[in-house]
């Protein structure tokens, strides 16, 4: 088979088998009995699950589709761009990306799920921004420290975002719940990056670069304001539904 035609096959297979591995399980019918759920109840979860999805999706898909850009492209910008020869240094490249990954999910585990997830967006947009700027300028020193700021932005923001939605699911219930995360991971990994190759001959590569670094400071930025915005409404259910109730008045006896 030709090295084409066997890349594409095993492309749709995978597809394939992601989405399989995400399609609705045939326990929650079983689950359905055993509790007594109605069609409304049972509804209500995938609903619950959905809805916690679209909003963690931003942050998911600039995280993976900034580790497309940096496996893809990232040596290559290193020998293109920066004019660096050395295979060493494009692997440091990965590197750098995935240690500082490592050091960002480490360093705030303990934080708040979605606080962590807010703070590694902000930090992988800044990133992903210095790496930009180093392209621009030619800067091999600026191209490491932008690459180790979104590696540790990588690290929090998935781990804020897998967090959060860990806690959505039973035990029982989190193998179907992540692997359709993991088909929203890898889809954003590759598919971006499949693109961008074929974007390099007639664009070049430095632009094809910068377009794709856009793209993942804007799913970071507005993974980072759909979570501030739904901030303040939760805090406003939440204290609606903890204010004490004033007691009724008594009339006055004339």
């Amino acid at each position: 088979m030709p090295r084409v035609a066997a890349f594409w096959t095993l492309g749709a297979i995978l597809l394939a088998f992601l989405f399989a591995a995400s399609a609705p399980s045939p326990l929650y019918v079983v689950y359905q009995a055993r509790w007594g759920f109605s069609a409304a109840t049972l509804t209500t979860v995938f609903a619950v699950y959905a809805l916690a999805l679209l909003v963690v999706t931003p942050c998911l898909v600039a995280t993976w589709a900034l580790g497309g850009l940096y496996l893809s492209l990232g040596p290559s910008l290193a020998a293109g761009v920066l004019h660096i020869q050395s295979h060493l240094i494009g692997g440091l490249v990965i590197f750098a990306l995935a240690g500082m990954g490592v050091v960002g999910s480490l360093a705030l585990r303990d934080g708040a799920p979605r606080r962590v997830m807010v703070v590694g967006s902000v930090v992988l947009a800044a990133g992903a921004g210095v790496t930009l700027l180093a392209l621009a300028l030619t800067s091999t020193v600026l191209f490491f420290l932008g690459t180790a700021i979104a590696g540790f932005g990588f690290g929090a923001a998935f781990l804020g975002a897998f967090r959060t939605l860990s806690v959505l699911a039973e035990p029982g219930e989190r193998a179907e719940l992540f692997a359709t995360v993991y088909v929203v991971n890898y889809l954003a990994f590759s598919l971006p990056a499949i693109a961008a190759g074929l974007a390099v001959s007639p664009l070049g590569l430095q632009r094809t670069a910068t377009v794709y670094g856009v793209v993942v400071i804007l799913f970071a930025v507005s993974a980072v304001l759909g979570l501030s915005a739904r901030r303040p409404r939760e805090a406003s259910r939440t204290a609606t539904a903890t204010a004490p109730h004033a007691a009724p008045s008594r009339p006055h006896a004339g």
